[in-house]
C-alpha cells in the first residue's frame, strides 16, 4: 500500500516538473522572440547609414546560423516558418531599383559594401512575421536618394 502511494506521488512530483520546466522554457522563448522582434521594430521608418546596415545583416546573419537555419543550393536560407529572419536591401541603380538578399551581399563581401555605401541612408520600408509564431521574418531596407536641386 505504501509503495503504490510513493509510486503514484514521485509519477505525479515528475508530471509537474516536466510541466513546469515547460512552461518555463515556453516563457522564455517568448520573451526571447519579443526582445529580438523589438530591436528589429526599432528600425522601423527611421534613416540609419549603411555602416549600422551591415552591421544588422551580419547579426542576422549570425542569428539565424545560430538558429540552425538551412541554406538551399545558391547560399540562401531557407525560410523554416518559425525563426528565419531574411533582408532584403533595394539600391537605386541609376534609373533602377536592384533588390539584394543580405546573402548575396555576404557574397560579395562586407567590405564592398562599407566601401561603397557606408555613408549612404537606408530606411526600413517594411517588415513582415511568420504567421505561426509571429517572428519577424523579414525586413525590406531602401536606399534613400539624395535630390540635388
Amino acid at each position: 500500500m505504501k509503495n503504490r502511494f510513493f509510486t503514484i506521488l514521485g509519477v505525479l512530483l515528475f508530471i509537474t516538473l516536466l510541466s513546469a520546466y515547460g512552461i518555463y522554457s515556453y516563457r522564455n522563448r517568448m520573451i526571447q522572440a519579443q526582445k529580438t522582434n523589438k530591436q528589429y521594430e526599432e528600425y522601423r521608418n527611421i534613416e540609419i547609414l549603411g555602416t549600422e546596415l551591415i552591421s544588422m545583416v551580419n547579426k542576422t546573419i549570425d542569428t539565424n546560423i545560430k538558429n540552425g537555419i538551412e541554406r538551399d543550393a545558391n547560399h540562401y536560407f531557407v525560410d523554416n516558418g518559425n525563426n528565419t529572419i531574411t533582408i532584403y536591401v533595394k539600391f537605386i541603380y541609376k534609373d533602377d531599383i536592384k533588390t539584394l538578399r543580405m546573402e548575396d551581399i555576404e557574397k560579395s563581401g562586407t567590405e564592398a559594401f562599407v566601401k561603397t555605401y557606408s555613408t549612404a541612408s537606408f530606411k526600413c520600408t517594411q517588415i513582415q512575421y511568420h504567421t505561426k509564431t509571429k517572428n519577424v521574418k523579414s525586413l525590406v531596407f531602401e536606399e534613400i536618394s539624395e535630390i540635388i536641386n
